[in-house]
Formats: C-alpha cells, structure tokens, sequence
C-alpha cells in the first residue's frame, strides 16, 4: 500500500503499526501496535483508555479513518482524547466553505505551504489548544488565536 495519512481511509488489515484508527461506521476507536489492538473508546463511553483488546485481526472492521500516526502504544487517556479531538477540529476546518476561510486568511500566513503537513497539523492543535470546536466560525477561530497570543 501507499504511504498512509491522517485523514486516509484504508482496509482494516493495511491500518499501520503505531495509528491510532476509528472504525468506519462504528464510532471505536483503536491503537494499533503491531499485531495488538488496544481499545482507546467506544461508543456511548465518555471515558478513553488503552486497553488491549486481543490481536488485530481483519474480522473486527472492515476499515478504519486514520486519526494519528507514530503512536507506541504508551499514550494515555487524555492524549488519545485530544488526538481525536484534534482531528475532528481538523476536519470541521477543512469542511468549512473556502468564502468563510478565505475572510480570514491571515490565520493562514504562516501555513501557506499546503505540502507543508506538519505546519497544518500544529495550526489544527494551536485552534483545538484555543477552544475552537466544531461548528463554531473562521471568525471564533481568528479571535481565539488572537487572545491566546496576546
């Protein structure tokens, strides 16, 4: 298989040691480390853990959307949250209408090189880190960052 991403969507068996994936279709999420899988939230639990959940086998799911990669299977509670978090921050933003991005492009100044992944990846955490979630605006976005930085 290609180079997997954040954001991929593959073939449960092609999910790659150290990704943190959540089931398509089915709200859990999974460590991969190696050939465990451990059990990071599902649905309806408000709580996040790492518990190991038997071997990563192709019977569980069908595929997976790639949350973060480079994981050790160390991580805690809290951090997996805030990955998943992260995420979602990231995938709000880029589902927003480019007009509404484009009225506060100074946010992006200094991401403006789109090949320039791990740049976008810090701008996802510096919003999440502010307190933009979902469903709030470019313009929440602008003044959070703002005030953070003052």
């Amino acid at each position: 298989m290609s180079q997997v991403k954040v954001g991929d969507v593959v073939a449960w068996a092609e999910v790659p040691s150290g990704a943190f994936v959540e089931t398509s279709g089915g709200g859990r999420f999974f460590v991969r480390v190696g050939n465990q899988r451990l059990l990071a939230k599902v649905p309806g639990d408000k709580s996040w853990g790492t518990d190991t959940w038997g071997p990563w086998n192709d019977r569980f799911a069908t595929s997976g959307t790639i949350i973060a990669l480079g994981l050790t299977g160390q991580e805690t509670a809290a951090e997996l949250q805030r990955l998943a978090e992260v995420y979602k921050v990231r995938e709000a933003w880029l589902a927003m209408p480019p007009v509404e991005i484009a009225r506060i492009t100074s946010l992006l100044v200094a991401y403006a090189d789109a090949g320039a992944a791990s740049a976008f990846d810090d701008f996802y955490r510096r919003l999440h880190a502010a307190g933009w979630r979902p469903g709030m605006t470019a313009e929440d976005a602008a003044r959070l960052l703002a005030e953070v930085q003052s």
